[in-house]
């Protein structure tokens, strides 16, 4: 079942804010053009994570067969 809109916009908007967050605390820059292309960036890997379809994981756990696996089936038992 993919992500719906809105959870996506928030992973989208989560990320932008992190990431600018970080690359502005990590480069102390100051001026507006610094600070701009930081932001566009982090705009930037916003949009790639609300964009990007997430990994799908399974609702259930796949059954298990009975077949032993292991030394236990290739010990006759």
């Amino acid at each position: 079942m993919p992500h719906s809109l809105a959870a996506r916009v928030c992973a989208g908007t989560c990320t932008v804010v992190v990431t600018a967050l970080v690359l502005l605390a990590l480069s102390g820059a100051t001026g507006f053009p610094e600070v701009a292309l930081l932001t566009l960036l982090s705009v930037v890997a916003g949009t790639l994570v609300a964009a990007l379809p997430g990994r799908r994981r399974p609702l259930a756990p796949e059954p298990r067969s009975g077949v032993p696996r292991g030394d236990y089936a290739r010990s006759g038992h």
